[in-house]
């Protein structure tokens, strides 16, 4: 029974060996040692998956070796198509020479890969930007210089808050800084009346103040009304 098997595998070999060219995609049944596929000595069958390579067209052949016995095999490559790539269009990018890609085909097309001329884009816009240095810091008085890192700045408004942008490409940022209450507030000179009673009552005076933050207050000290009562005549009415 044996003997009839590797008879029937080496009529299979010679069948092969005497059609000339085998497939690539054609199926081998391999007694002993193939130099394809596994390695080894392997008793199965095996489905060549040739890989094309070199200049397209091209036939892609070698020998398989079944049971000492020679068998050409080949596959043939077909032509590609050089696609051209997509120049980037991103503010800021340089200028560059990219290669063309290789599509269809197995993978080949002919000759070498032409490139493509990309040219730099223009530069980005850089926005406007607040100092550091004085952003968000607290003052006892409002800034009014070395408002911005970049750009220029508007002018300053607010008073506990001070709020400013700085501006350049087209493109603004928000700026801020908060005020420092620093030293006494500036108050009026004199006091209101005493809110006391006549003829001597105890009472407070009030006047306002303004601190370096523009913050409104009310100082007051105790004061007594010495201003006279207003006197009325007493008026009868007949009944």
């Amino acid at each position: 029974m044996k003997k009839i098997i590797q008879a029937s595998i080496i009529s299979i070999v010679f069948f092969f060996s005497i059609a000339g060219v085998a497939r690539a995609d054609q199926t081998f049944t391999c007694y002993n040692t193939c130099n394809v596929g596994p390695p080894g000595n392997v008793v199965g069958t095996f489905t060549l998956d040739l890989q094309c390579n070199g200049t397209s067209p091209a036939k892609y052949t070698g020998i398989m070796t079944v049971n000492g016995v020679s068998l050409s095999y080949e596959k043939t490559c077909t032509t590609g198509t050089w696609t051209a790539p997509t120049c980037p269009t991103a503010c800021g990018t340089a200028a560059s020479s990219p290669s063309y890609t290789c599509v269809g085909g197995n993978g080949l097309c002919s000759g070498v890969a032409p490139t493509a001329t990309c040219g730099a884009t223009s530069a980005c816009p850089v926005p406007g930007a607040c100092n550091p240095a004085i952003d968000g810091k607290p003052f006892t008085s409002k800034p009014t210089a070395n408002l911005c890192s970049v750009g220029s700045p508007s002018v300053v408004s607010g008073s506990s808050t001070w709020n400013w942008t700085c501006l350049n490409d087209g493109i603004t940022s928000s700026c801020s800084a908060t005020c420092s209450v620093s030293g006494a507030p500036n108050c009026d000179p004199s006091y209101g009346l005493c809110n006391g009673l006549c003829n001597g009552g105890a009472g407070i005076k009030t006047r306002g103040c303004v601190d370096n933050c523009g913050n409104v207050s009310l100082d007051s000290t105790a004061c007594t009304n010495t201003n006279p009562c207003a006197s009325s005549p007493m008026k009868w009415t007949e009944l």
